[in-house]
């Protein structure tokens, strides 16, 4: 074919089709709103006739007005179909004239067209897709912390043009599994005929998803929980950084159990980050190290803590390390049933704080020194033309604030004692010969007599040194109140998102922040960001300035190889610019998974489990907005779906180029 072939403003393949479907439009708006509004007006006179005259039954007078209106438009689509009808005739009659081998499907026709148009840079007007995400306004707010991914370009990176304008309801319809809750995605109410006047309302989709787990993902070791050196995360290469330095992986925190003397038994407490307290089953005085433990891994959170004793009846000492925890943990606390020793007491302390950057278990943490542009990768294995999800937890702390809150006390008889959870934020730096860390342990006692009580608390001092700077910050307190998390119940179920797809990748502006972190799809080490096949950038640029530091926040982005690759895909995380001397940036559950598409044509998404299990009806919309939204969605590329089925044959018109069909040729 030559352009003018295609359309000449008169008798070009596009010039026929756009007279076909401009009569397909002027049916539908009879149908739809001419006559059917002529008919109200009917109605409207009847109504006000036997207003002025009540002796006239208007019923017996309008009957079958409404239903015969609704058999009219019914039958429009038999019109509408022949018009379809003859559009594909004569279409796939140009094709066949033009062709050497004539296509034997309708498919094979519309590539043929497609290839000829991307071969003549002959395009249609795009539209635009965007999509965002929010908890329903109905709800009373989630408990879990699933991060909901989605993206609106496919696999070769152009825009999704067909896909419904409608707001797609997001539910945990299962939460048996904390790691692995149920979603389903549910559409607006369909409209099956794509030739019908009511056509298109939503996708009608009830599409099962089940969150991932960071542990079971395309990265390896994306939650840092493995480190066989020190403060180097298994499966990752730095490549600008110095580990225990510029570069951390957060420690556990572990407190102390210390049972002094007498016999009887004891419970242990704990307040959760939502602010309940749980209490263990009864523990007597000599429990073994996997008893204790036992007992502390049937509470929600605390699944993977781990325990270790010594001593000798009936002294014990139990060491508590709490694997998996998020953050500074609260103080385990007890109730005091000991008996046989004027002195039996239960003696708590933190010896090792858990640090507030770390989301779930251990973290990543990338220290600033005001110069450093610290770097690290990762192989990964993707294929080309494939949708993926890239996405973190993020959180920015500034170190120099950090500190240690502590208190103690003590109770008798069954009483039960309870502290502020101490809090950190120094990164930690175990094994480190150019940093060290330091506490001293909070200590709460529990004494089973009666006429004694004590009371006391002590500083904590940490300090932190990178290459060029040294900083050291402590802090004190005392009191008896339970304290929550950082991370309030609030900011859980409302934690800030950010997200991109294709295009330029970026949470903020195009241009390079004062302080900004890149996470990307490189090829070979050293490597620019790769493109996908419509230029659009691998990559998610974060603004480190517009980064909280009360919470994590979720960060993903979208991503699709151009082709196969010739070397070796990593996954690359670096800071731009650098980061302020005293600032720190925490990153956990870095993870890379496939997308899936909700329907043919349509969006795809995903979804990622967080730190706080996920409930049943915990739940969000997703809002798909269409620049050519409603019933005339866009011209030229919305009446080739709606006659041809683009959207279930994953087909669109090039929207690019240099030879432009306008919307305006139907008419």
């Amino acid at each position: 074919m030559i352009f003018t072939d295609l359309y000449d403003g008169t008798n070009g393949l596009f010039d026929i089709l756009g007279k076909i479907f401009n009569a397909q439009d002027v049916l539908n708006t009879s149908l739809l709103t001419t006559v059917p509004d002529e008919v109200e007006g009917i109605l409207e006179k009847f109504q006000g006739v036997a207003a002025a005259d009540l002796t006239i039954d208007l019923q017996r007078t309008i009957d079958n007005i409404a239903s015969s209106t609704q058999s009219w438009q019914d039958s429009g689509i038999t019109l509408a179909t022949a018009l379809r009808t003859s559009a594909e005739r004569y279409m796939t009659e140009i094709v066949k004239a033009d062709s050497e081998q004539p296509p034997a499907t309708l498919t094979g026709v519309l590539d043929y067209l497609i290839f000829e148009m991307e071969r003549l840079s002959a395009y249609v007007d795009p539209s635009t897709v965007t999509i965002s995400l929010l908890t329903d306004p109905d709800s009373i707010g989630n408990i879990g912390d699933v991060a909901i991914l989605y993206a609106s370009h496919r696999g070769d990176g152009r825009a999704l043009e067909n896909v419904l304008a409608e707001v797609i309801d997001v539910e945990v319809t299962s939460d048996a599994s904390a790691t692995a809750p149920g979603l389903t995605f549910s559409g607006e109410r369909p409209e099956s005929n794509r030739l019908s006047y009511r056509w298109p309302r939503g996708s009608g989709i009830s599409r099962a998803i089940t969150a991932t787990d960071p542990d079971s993902t395309l990265v390896t070791n994306g939650t840092f929980e493995e480190t066989t050196i020190s403060n180097v995360p298994d499966g990752w290469t730095i490549q600008v950084g110095s580990p225990g330095n510029t570069v951390v992986v957060t420690d556990p925190e572990i407190q102390t159990v210390v049972i002094a003397g007498g016999a009887g038994s004891y419970l242990l407490l704990w307040v959760d980050p939502e602010g309940t307290q749980r209490s263990t089953e009864t523990l007597a005085y000599n429990a073994s190290a996997s008893a204790v433990q036992a007992a502390l891994q049937a509470f929600p959170g605390l699944e993977s803590v781990t325990v270790a004793s010594t001593g000798t009846s009936p002294n014990f000492t139990h060491t508590v390390t709490f694997t998996g925890v998020a953050g500074d943990v609260n103080q385990l606390t007890s109730t005091n049933h000991l008996v046989g020793e004027a002195a039996a007491t239960i003696t708590h302390a933190t010896t090792r704080a858990g640090n507030d950057g770390a989301f779930r278990g251990r973290s990543l943490g990338i220290i600033g020194d005001g110069s450093e542009l610290t770097e690290l990768v990762q192989p990964l294995d993707v294929s080309k033309e494939t949708v993926y999800f890239c996405a973190f937890r993020l959180r920015r702390i500034n170190e120099t604030t950090g500190g240690e809150q502590s208190s103690s006390s003590s109770s008798s008889g069954e009483s039960s004692s309870s502290s502020s959870s101490p809090s950190t934020s120094t990164a930690s730096s175990a094994s480190s010969a150019s940093t060290s860390s330091s506490s001293s342990s909070t200590a709460q006692t529990s004494s089973s007599s009666s006429t004694a009580q004590t009371s006391s608390s002590s500083s904590t001092a940490q300090t932190s040194s990178s290459s060029s700077t040294a900083q050291t910050s402590s802090s004190s307190s005392s009191g008896s109140s339970i304290s929550e998390s950082s991370e309030s119940s609030s900011s859980r179920s409302s934690y800030s998102s950010s997200s991109s797809d294709s295009g330029v990748l970026s949470s903020s502006s195009s241009s390079e922040a004062a302080e900004e972190l890149r996470v990307e799809i490189i090829e070979g080490i050293g490597g620019p960001a790769t493109r996908d096949k419509e230029g659009g950038e691998n990559a998610l640029r974060v603004d480190l300035t517009g980064i909280a530091e009360d919470a994590h926040s979720s960060q993903f982005f979208s991503f699709r190889l151009a082709r196969d690759p010739v070397q070796p895909i990593y996954l690359r995380i670096r800071l731009v610019n650098g980061l302020a001397t005293g600032d720190a940036i925490y990153i956990d559950d870095m993870i890379v998974i496939a997308a899936t598409e909700l329907y043919p044509g349509g969006p795809f998404a995903n979804a990622v489990i967080g730190k706080t299990a996920a409930v049943v009806e915990d739940n969000w919309s997703l809002t798909l907005v269409n620049s050519r939204g409603g019933l005339f969605l866009g011209d030229v590329q919305k009446w080739f779906t709606q006659n041809f089925d683009m959207n279930g044959k994953r087909l669109l018109l090039p929207s690019s180029g240099t030879n432009n069909i306008p919307d305006g040729v139907i008419a």
